[in-house]
């Protein structure tokens, strides 16, 4: 079972209740990023990005979260947390 480095849910105000889900997995050799999408009663489409180091996938992960969120995108999704059952890393740390 791979350990969950970090997880975030996303949801937009639309008709039919868009979400999104994107988590960064550690494998024993690599990472990977999986981005689950779909809308309100379905279990959505998988898709998933290996990368060889943490650095990488974190780099992907933040890459496909910002284009998510921000302003220009054609729905406005909202951060609603962490999927259910799931601990992580916090996404930012202070000094």
């Amino acid at each position: 079972m791979p350990e969950i480095i970090r997880s975030i849910r996303l949801e937009a105000t639309s008709i039919r209740n868009a979400w999104y889900e994107l988590r960064v997995l550690k494998f024993a050799d690599g990472f990977v990023v999986e981005k689950k999408s779909g809308v309100e009663g379905s279990k959505g489409l998988t898709e998933s990005y290996y990368r060889s180091s943490l650095p990488e996938a974190e780099e992907k992960f933040f890459s496909i979260l910002s284009a998510k969120i921000r302003g220009n995108s054609r729905r406005k999704y909202r951060r609603v947390g962490v999927p259910s059952g799931i601990s992580q890393m916090p996404l930012f740390t202070t000094a």
